[in-house]
């Protein structure tokens, strides 16, 4: 319930059933990635905080989120936001930030790469602890069975 209120209506009439827990070592970082494009619902809702209090704050150290979109030329990034989030903090990822094949102007499956959608990345260089999260996202539980894409007994 609590994460419901945190982040508000995000999931009305989906059915909230994939829940992430995530440990991000100090000086390590999770690269910017596309999520399975096609496999999930609309929204990643993330809650993050530290394994230990840090000098500035009791919920740990603060960590970065990083945003990319892909230029033209191939492994090129045109455009970057780094947002630095203090310890605690919950975020929302919808849309073309997502980067769900449904937003996407190529109609790009799985992790291929194009210009007009996002990856996410966390940085926790700058810590001395580990970064944990609980992530919540809506599986596409049809994701396999539509037409036009293998089934799951031809996959095998």
């Amino acid at each position: 319930m609590l994460f419901r209120s945190v982040f508000g209506g995000l999931w009305e009439g989906e059915q909230v059933n994939m829940m992430q827990f995530t440990q991000i070592g100090p000086g390590r970082c999770l690269g910017n990635h596309f999520d399975r494009r096609d496999k999930w619902r609309e929204g990643i809702a993330s809650i993050a905080w530290g394994e230990a209090a840090s000098p500035a704050d009791a919920r740990g150290d603060s960590w970065t989120l990083c945003m990319q979109q892909s230029a033209e030329q191939l492994g090129k990034v045109a455009k970057e936001v780094k947002l630095q989030l203090p310890p605690g903090s919950a975020y929302v990822l919808t849309g073309p930030a997502q980067g769900r094949t449904a937003w996407c102007a190529k109609q790009a499956v799985a992790h291929q790469a194009c210009t007009c959608c996002w990856t996410h990345g966390i940085w926790n260089r700058d810590s001395t602890q580990k970064r944990h999260s609980i992530t919540l996202r809506a599986y596409d539980v049809d994701w396999g069975r539509q037409i036009g894409r293998a089934s799951c007994r031809e996959r095998v």
